[in-house]
């Protein structure tokens, strides 16, 4: 039976006379634009775009020269005090957060940007010695995404951002005027959104979940403020000699008399009604007097007098407000989104618009996940439509132990991707409960969003047609109350104090992905005229930012009305149709030119496209594959190119044909070296290459399935389809690459990137990887090397631990860092009850009992071993009301486990802390397991089930063979991981060191394990 064809992506699929008809459109609409372009003047979209782009910050010298930078690399400069603003070429295109200048003459600023499908984030440093005229880029992109940055004078500076691996204080120091950067050694990882430094070695730093630290020259102390709860600070000004002001999330002010050491509210309360609603962004200062504005932006606070009294000063406008500074008490500028900056000579009394690029925003996008976030449907509202579209990201969990790094970096990465395809403003909210809804303080939140941006649409996102998970549902009847709520004048009386009247969406529908046939819909494949080219490939490789996982994009995205106050169809192909949103009003960009007819380079990526199904179906690396895989990317330009070769490489490695992934991976890597996909392809071959568990799998034959069970995760069929049974095949068909030559491939690459791309070498997620390459390869000396920069450097504790451990003399693991399995001569019984010998003689672990009840219940695990196998035991206690009966139905392998009670291990037998195998069981006795991720691997292992008075029980028996070619009296040294999993996704960890945050990063969750 012939397989159905896929989605692949433009036009693909369609028959040749409705594609036919397609381009024809296309073709006509490029020629009417054409004569457009040659009558009218218009800007180009670039342009367009960068009007409405947000001011991020500002600085002023005096009350005349001044600049501001924000998204898409917008860089301005006054020198008449604002009446008039210049844009000024910039050299980068990504976010630029914070402006620091010296004088007239000299000054910096700093940003960065995302690299797709990894965790990495690069710095950008511009500097200007012309007053800003021209910026130059300095070489700072081995530095993570930068927040903050301030200079004492033209050599010292300092800086702040989002922690990383190999920098997870997120503070750095320059003395060479930003040539080279030395970072702040600390234990724990950080990010900062606020910072005021004070002199070089000395300042403040906030972040999220109240996250507040002083930084001296004996290192960063960090002390989470108990005033601001889980609150985030996000603004900080500090005055000589040692008073200071920090605003934050949820109304959150604080005043500070001796150098951030204590904080205490100010003298007075705030103006009334700036309460939990109000989200401040930014503070300024001038002896006595203080200024803070934030969202909503209709008002800004003053006091004259230290706090002593406070004062609300409408500023005219809603959007919110990022930015403010003031060069005396009387004068002063303030900015925000939409490209707004505002100038007041009164001391804040009144405010005067200097530049504003739009009033509101047309299309308001919320999502319950960043992954879902739909970026063809964005790109065509926002870019293509001109429609100025804002998208929430609202992000629940039960568990509150967020990782701050992960949450600024996310939302760095949502406003990148977004403003990147044409949105205008982005926010991500994180909101932790123990039930998994947010409650009344989340609908005022959004109530006053709404009132802030006001949006004609807005727009939901579900996963499938119809049929809405918890997530969607619960957002769905928050949006339908809140849009409610923002209509209805007697409705928070606290918002319209705050200057935030009443407003009344229009519509709200729902988006999620749909066929081609569906109706309304937009096809992400479809020419848009005014981008020059389709949806998905404008969007191209920005995907990669809100995932880490390659998923491809819907064929077509289709929408429903749930909410229609407008009482007009939303028929055609534009779910604004009926609301009258004019060209150049406050909600809808003005005309643009349309982009260069691009329309012979899109028939030519969707014919390639179409070729992808061949070369998926391949199973030999021959001339024949080299020749198919390079005609793919011949004559597209390089976003098309490599983000073709990207799709083939990720459409292999789903389905277990990694060693076709690794081919494509390297073909992209060599024909795109400065894309930013290449990041991402080069850190998957070094760990591919260097991965023991993956190669002995390989070698076996147990890292392979057979390959109709499982389908190409990056093609959606067009209907099921049917299989049958047949015998598994060897990777790709073809005997498995050698061990040695793996290693091999492993070091060269890491030498490579050593040279040539620092800025990656430095990860240690990368670097212990190369050393256990080196360490296979018996070269010690060389796998030294590449963790000891690690072990003394400024790297998180969790990854120092690591490198510790690889370099301690004669293998030898630090004290407390190693557990010892003894063998036994006598086999356990596996029938689910641990009454056998060998578990009272084993290694046991155990966990602390959970507090109040919350998430597992004590946990412990016996390990022991013979010459043939490794033996588990697990007895976990159960919680509650929960009970523990006989497992329905038969028992499958690789079931899936997560609404069940489970452990799960993991086994990284080179210890390089990224690829390991994975073995899960839950109580039920069902077992699910893997190699590195998603890798199939299906050893034949045992497994019993049990239970007892209050608990659950489960005995394992793993062959010591499916996990290392070596015999147990030869084995060394593993790393182990033993976590347990509860349905409410709440981790408890048996092993690492550093509790339930070891669990979210890799070196802190495993322990060494010896088989004696």
């Amino acid at each position: 039976m012939p397989r159905p064809r896929p989605a692949l992506g433009p036009l693909a699929g369609l028959c040749p006379v409705t594609a036919a008809c397609l381009f024809a459109t296309a073709a006509a609409s490029l020629a009417q634009t054409s004569t457009q372009r040659q009558v009218v003047g218009l800007p180009s979209l670039e342009e367009v775009m960068s009007r409405d782009a947000a001011v991020r910050d500002l600085a002023f010298v005096d009350g005349r020269h001044g600049w501001a930078v924000g998204d898409r690399g917008l860089i301005l400069r006054t020198v008449d005090g604002g009446r008039r603003w210049a844009r000024v070429a910039s050299p980068v295109g990504c976010p630029l957060y914070s402006l620091a200048m010296l004088n007239h003459r000299v000054g910096w600023a700093a940003g960065g940007y995302a690299t797709p499908y990894t965790d990495h984030t690069h710095a950008v440093l511009l500097k200007t010695e012309d007053g800003g005229a021209t910026w130059r880029r300095l070489p700072a992109d081995t530095l993570p995404l930068l927040t903050r940055v301030r200079f004492f004078d033209e050599q010292n500076g300092a800086a702040a951002g989002l922690g990383a691996a190999f920098a997870p204080s997120g503070l750095f120091e320059t003395s060479d005027g930003g040539r080279t950067w030395n970072v702040i050694a600390t234990d724990s990882r950080h990010a900062w959104s606020a910072a005021a430094f004070l002199a070089p070695g000395a300042g403040l730093l906030g972040g999220d979940a109240g996250g507040i630290a002083t930084f001296a020259r004996r290192g960063l102390r960090h002390t989470p403020l108990a005033q601001a709860g889980r609150r985030g600070v996000r603004g900080l000004a500090m005055q000589p000699p040692s008073s200071g002001w920090l605003v934050g999330d949820g109304g959150l002010v604080l005043r500070t008399d001796d150098l951030g050491q204590t904080w205490r509210p100010p003298p007075a309360p705030l103006a009334r009604d700036a309460g939990p609603a109000c989200h401040w962004r930014a503070v300024a200062t001038d002896g006595p007097a203080v200024w803070i504005v934030g969202e909503p932006g209709a008002v800004a606070l003053h006091s004259p007098d230290a706090g002593a009294s406070w004062r609300r000063q409408p500023t005219g406008v809603t959007t919110p407000l990022s930015a403010v500074t003031f060069v005396d008490a009387k004068r002063g500028w303030a900015a925000g989104e939409l490209g707004t900056i505002l100038a007041t000579k009164d001391g804040g009394q009144t405010w005067r618009v200097q530049r504003r690029g739009g009033e509101r925003v047309s299309v308001a996008v919320l999502t319950p996940r960043l992954e879902d976030t739909p970026l063809d449907l964005i790109t065509t509202l926002a870019a293509g439509e001109g429609y100025r579209t804002s998208v929430d990201a609202v992000v629940v969990a039960k568990d509150a132990t967020h990782n701050e790094s992960d949450r600024l970096g996310d939302s760095a990465r949502l406003r990148e991707a977004v403003t990147a395809i044409g949105g205008a403003s982005s926010r991500l909210h994180r909101e932790a409960t123990a039930t998994g809804v947010p409650g009344v303080g989340f609908d005022r939140n959004l109530v006053a969003r709404l009132r802030s941006l006001r949006p004609e649409l807005v727009l939901l996102t579900s996963r499938v047609s119809g049929s809405p998970d918890a997530d969607e549902a619960w957002l769905e009847q928050a949006v339908r109350r809140a849009v409610a709520a923002a209509a209805d004048p007697a409705s928070h009386p606290e918002l319209v104090a705050c200057g935030l009247q009443p407003h009344a969406v229009k519509r709200v529908a729902v988006a999620s992905p749909v066929d081609r046939r569906s109706s309304p819909r937009i096809a992400a494949g479809d020419f848009a005229p005014l981008l020059g080219t389709s949806p998905a490939q404008w969007v191209g490789a920005r995907r990669g930012l809100l995932t880490r996982h390659y998923r491809p994009p819907p064929a077509a995205v289709g929408w429903r009305v749930i909410l229609d106050d407008a009482m007009a169809a939303a028929a055609g192909r534009d779910p604004m149709a009926g609301i009258g949103v004019a060209r150049g009003s406050g909600g809808r960009r003005p005309a643009a030119l349309p982009g260069a007819g691009e329309l012979e380079a899109l028939r030519a990526v969707s014919q390639k496209r179409r070729h992808l199904q061949q070369l998926l179906a391949a199973t030999a690396e021959d001339d024949a594959w080299r020749s198919q895989a390079l005609n793919l990317t011949s004559g597209l330009d390089a976003d098309s190119g490599a983000g073709l070769l990207y799709q083939l490489a990720d459409g292999y490695r789903q389905a277990g044909r990694t060693r076709m992934a690794a081919d494509t991976f390297y073909l992209l890597v060599r024909r795109y070296t400065d894309h930013p996909l290449t990041d991402s392809a080069l850190a998957w071959l070094i760990r591919y290459y260097a991965s023991e568990e993956v190669a002995y799998a390989a070698a076996t034959g147990a890292a392979t399935r057979l390959e109709t069970r499982r389908p190409l995760a990056n093609v959606a069929p067009a209907r099921p389809t049917t299989h049958t049974a047949a015998t598994p095949p060897t990777e790709t068909g073809r005997r498995a690459l050698p061990r040695r030559e793996r290693l091999e491939r492993a070091t060269q690459l890491g030498e490579y990137l050593a040279q040539a791309r620092p800025a990656l070498y430095t990860d240690p997620a990368v670097r212990l990887p190369v050393a256990a390459a080196w360490r296979g390869l018996g070269r010690q000396r060389e796998a030294d090397r590449a963790v000891r920069t690690l072990a003394a450097g400024s790297a998180a504790a969790n990854w120092r631990r690591a490198a510790h451990a690889e370099l301690s003399e004669a293998g030898n693991a630090p004290p407390g860092a190693e557990l010892v399995s003894r063998s036994t001569s006598e086999r356990p019984l596996l029938d689910g009850v641990l009454d056998d010998p060998v578990w009272s003689e084993a290694l046991r672990l155990s966990s602390p009992p959970a507090p109040r009840q919350e998430g597992p219940g004590r946990t412990r695990v016996s390990i022991a071993h013979d010459d043939k196998f490794l033996y588990l035991g697990v007895a976990c206690q159960v919680l509650g009301a929960e009970t523990v009966g006989p497992a329905p139905g038969r028992r499958r392998r690789d079931a899936d486990l997560s609404a069940h009670d489970r452990v799960v291990f993991r086994f990284d037998t080179d210890r390089d802390y990224v690829s390991a195998f994975q073995l899960a069981i839950d109580r039920r006795g069902w077992t699910h397991d893997r190699c590195w991720g998603d890798q199939p691997w299906d050893p034949t292992w045992y497994v019993a089930a049990g239970e007892g008075p209050g608990r659950w029980v489960v005995e394992a028996a793993i062959p010591l063979a499916a996990l290392s070619s070596q015999p147990a009296d030869a084995v060394r040294r593993w790393a182990v991981s033993i976590v347990r999993r509860s349905p409410s996704a709440v981790e408890q960890c048996l092993t690492g060191v550093g509790g339930r945050t070891a669990c979210r990063d890799s070196p802190g969750r495993y322990t060494l394990l010896r088989l004696d």
